[in-house]
């Protein structure tokens, strides 16, 4: 068992031993009084624990948003011809 301290603008990822990932953004946690028993964020299969917890700024989401179109590759330009230099078989 853990605690982890999050700030509204983070996303959190938790990550079981059974190889299953979730991320979420903080936000979308609801908050509960102090008299209650919590939120479930992951259900676990039996026997399944939890591996790790973290949590993400979310400045490094919007770095990545901010170098291309998403495709991974930093192409703006996607659709269009890559002027680069010709290659013989």
């Amino acid at each position: 068992m853990g605690m982890l301290e999050v700030a509204e603008k983070e996303d959190l990822v938790i990550t079981c031993k059974s190889g299953v990932t979730i991320r979420m953004k903080v936000a979308d946690i609801s908050e509960q009084g102090r008299a209650t028993q919590g939120v479930k964020l992951i259900r676990l299969d039996e026997g399944d624990e939890i591996a790790a917890i973290t949590k993400i700024e979310d400045q490094a989401v919007s770095e990545n948003a901010e170098n291309g179109n998403g495709n991974g590759n930093g192409n703006e330009n996607a659709g269009e011809a890559n002027e680069g230099p010709a290659t013989t078989e």
